[in-house]
């Protein structure tokens, strides 16, 4: 308040000295124009007015559907349709009816994840029994599809989605998502094994460009340790350049099984059996020895004789960038592997010896540090030594490889951005900094977007176009057969879109039931949510509440995002704690869903521990999970968990452990419970998916004499690591609320 006030008091101060002067000026003035003093009144103001405007801390959600172009849908405003109340943003979201959940039974299945961190296409795995009852393989055939009223029909949208397998889907029906899903893990896997490369020996390339631009010849001094780390990555690269390859393949293989390579209307008996041919022949043609992407154009309707249709020109624009990113790679590969193997492991070595293949993977007169590129530092050293200062101080230091800039680059040109955290040995221009934490990254500069010196762009990442056009060219129909519906259930997706107003804030699982509007809400319970839980009733009388309470620990929830840069990216893990929050009554067994997160530990068997509470005991002949964590300094803590392997214990005393038993993960709650960090005012997508898991269920936890061993609801609730202060509105806060709390003030 004393700021303000002393912040008016200057500004009507400084306004009156302005007046006096504006007199002075007046009074010369009059004798030509009596009325010239009137231009002191030419804009008029009004102080000292207090102004408060109210608050509106939010964070919405709505239930994420897509229109019928693929386009997602977001709904703001008065709501103006009934049926999408859903699709609205607001704070509730009710799929208890009209989505076909209720008609779901779930069979176990085990999460598909080929690459880490990335759920594929299919979702989930489930069993394919032999002819003598027993499970003879996991399918990755599985496909999610949306209620149509009777059934889960196979297709891309969004919202309710069933995930399960369609007895219906034809032989190319499968092909084109088996090859879709193929071809987008090979890319996300590129991109992720270029960054783990770029992580493991990067430093090499920061190490030369720093010295090249702040050496005094612009030559440097360069080490056998440097070539070592640039072999390394080359060998590494190979293995990125075959991903991108195979990438390439299951893209034509998807497009020659999808629907834009279905037979068209009125085409001849040629036409007809080209197209058929194509799609029956391009995937053995790939599985001979010695059929590449390379040579797919030239050879391939050499050797079958079949007439390739028109593929998306994406394709060949990034065949012919890939396989000169092939010829680098080798190049450099080859020149820096023999200048290592023929070098004194002692010596330094001159940069003309090795320049030219490192010049292949990085153009290092390119490689921009903190934004200066290494002419630009050789020419303006003392600028550079500022600047870099301070990035120091801020945001870091951090080099960048940009298209045209070499083999990294041209990665990911690609597959996307990626990018690394490195260590930079020396920096001198003066003074001598000394293992320099920095970041390292490679960006894809689109054709838009060329300024300056730069020349080179493109209109997109390669495989991301050809990804879209892909997609978009969408999965074959039945061809001609009855359209079937998803058959058998192995898990379900909500997929779910939230926003927030606060400038800093993560999304969290809201454990404990919480109000969706008003913390301090008493009285209205019609805004009150209900947490995040599962209730489960036996459906068998046979079936206890000890039996429900064991086939619940076996369900599973992940929370991902379906729009993520290499698709779905696994944001966090749940499950239902049937030990320490579970209760039991007329409607059920119920247990809360919490966040958790997986560590390695060591299973101890006859050890002694203190229970916790008024009254502690001690419990002896316990089996304990002893976890062990090394803080960067070199220091360890070493923490105790129940069997249930959520509960710490304390006071313990080891029995005996087995120390050549391997060590076993064991589930942890995430005490934190954040899903993923919320940017102010962006939409973020999250889709929830709920399986039963094949890898830890038995026989012995489902009930034998029903077909469903229970029914049951799930709630789920979130909330925002921000204080949150939402409009003073007082319908929401009573029981005189007409329209149910269910809008968000």
């Amino acid at each position: 308040m004393q700021t303000q006030e002393t912040k008016q008091t200057y500004g009507i101060k400084g306004k009156l000295i302005s007046a006096v002067a504006m007199l002075l000026v007046a009074i010369i003035m009059v004798v030509s124009s009596t009325y010239a003093w009137f231009t002191l009144s030419t804009a008029p103001e009004v102080t000292g007015i207090s102004t408060a405007v109210g608050a509106n801390g939010a964070l919405e959600m709505l239930l994420l559907t897509k229109d019928e172009n693929g386009a997602l849908i977001y709904r703001d405003g008065v709501i103006e349709d009934e049926y999408d109340i859903n699709t609205y943003w607001g704070n509730l979201v009710d799929v208890s009816s009209g989505y076909g959940l209720d008609g779901i039974t779930l069979y176990p299945s085990q999460l598909s994840t080929e690459t880490e961190g990335i759920i594929d296409a299919s979702i989930v795995k489930f069993p394919v029994y032999g002819a003598d009852g027993r499970v003879s393989e996991l399918s990755d055939g599985a496909v999610t599809g949306i209620y149509e009223g009777t059934a889960f029909y196979p297709g891309n949208g969004y919202g309710v989605r069933a995930v399960g397998s369609s007895s219906g889907m034809t032989e190319r029906q499968l092909a084109y998502r088996n090859a879709l899903s193929a071809a987008g893990t090979n890319m996300a896997q590129a991109r992720k094994d270029a960054a783990t490369a770029l992580q493991d020996n990067g430093n090499a390339i920061a190490d030369i460009a720093i010295r090249k631009g702040t050496a005094t010849t612009g030559d440097g001094e360069y080490t056998q340790k440097d070539l070592k780390s640039l072999v390394a990555l080359t060998t590494a690269l190979n293995g990125v350049v075959a991903k991108m390859e195979e990438s390439y393949k299951q893209f034509i293989i998807a497009y020659a099984a999808s629907a834009a390579l279905v037979t068209p209307d009125g085409a001849d008996e040629a036409t007809k059996l080209a197209y058929e041919n194509f799609y029956a022949t391009v995937e053995t043609w790939f599985a001979t020895e010695g059929n590449t992407i390379y040579n797919f154009a030239t050879n391939f309707s050499t050797d079958t004789g079949v007439v390739i249709p028109t593929l998306p020109t994406e394709v060949s624009n990034g065949i012919t960038k890939l396989q000169t990113t092939a010829t680098n790679v080798n190049a450099a590969h080859t020149g820096l592997t023999a200048k290592y193997n023929a070098g004194d492991l002692e010596a330094s070595i001159e940069w003309d010896e090795f320049s030219e293949p490192l010049y292949k993977l990085v153009n290092i007169d390119g490689v921009e540090v903190c934004g200066w590129a290494v002419p630009d530092i050789l020419a303006n050293k003392d600028a550079f030594a500022a600047d870099v200062m301070s990035m120091m101080g801020s945001t870091g230091l951090v080099l960048t490889m940009k298209t045209g800039g070499g083999v990294l680059a041209d990665i990911a040109d690609q597959c996307g951005d990626y990018n690394a955290r490195i260590t930079i040995s020396e920096i001198t221009y003066g003074v001598t900094l000394r293992n320099v934490p920095a970041s390292m990254e490679a960006v894809t500069v689109r054709s838009s977007d060329i300024v300056g010196a730069q020349t080179t762009g493109c209109v997109d990442t390669y495989l991301g176009d050809i990804k879209t056009a892909v997609s978009l060219a969408g999965s074959p129909e039945n061809d001609g057969a009855e359209k079937m519906p998803i058959s058998e259930y192995y898990g379900y997706i909500v997929d779910l879109a939230f926003r927030t107003n606060a400038a800093e804030s993560n999304l969290l699982l809201q454990t404990a039931p919480k109000d969706r509007i008003y913390s301090e809400n008493t009285e209205n319970e019609l805004t009150w949510g209900k947490g995040s839980t599962m209730t489960f009733k036996a459906t068998a009388a046979d079936f206890t509440d000890q039996d429900v309470k064991d086939l619940m620990e076996n369900i599973k929830i992940v929370f991902f995002n379906p729009e993520g840069d290499d698709g779905n990216e696994i944001l966090a893990y749940a499950k239902l704690d049937i030990v320490n929050a579970v209760t039991t009554a007329a409607d059920g067994v119920t247990a809360n869903i919490y966040l958790y997160n997986t560590v390695s530990a060591t299973k101890i068997t006859g050890c002694t521990y203190v229970t916790d509470g008024d009254t502690p005991q001690t419990i002896t002949d316990a089996t304990l999970y002893k976890v062990v964590e090394e803080a960067d300094d070199g220091s360890t803590t070493t923490t105790y968990y129940k069997d249930d392997m959520c509960t710490k214990v304390t006071g313990v005393t080891e029995g005996t452990p087995d120390e050549a038993a391997a060590p076993v993960d064991i589930l942890l709650k995430d005490g934190d419970a954040i899903i993923q960090a919320l940017t102010q005012n962006e939409e973020a997508h999250v889709s929830v998916l709920v399986y039963l898991d094949g890898t830890t269920i038995t026989n012995a936890d489902v009930a034998a004499t029903v077909a469903t061993s229970m029914t049951g609801t799930m709630n789920l609730q979130f909330a925002s690591s921000a204080t949150l202060v939402p409009m003073d509105y007082a319908q929401y806060q009573t029981q005189n609320n007409n329209q149910g709390g269910t809008q968000n003030p």
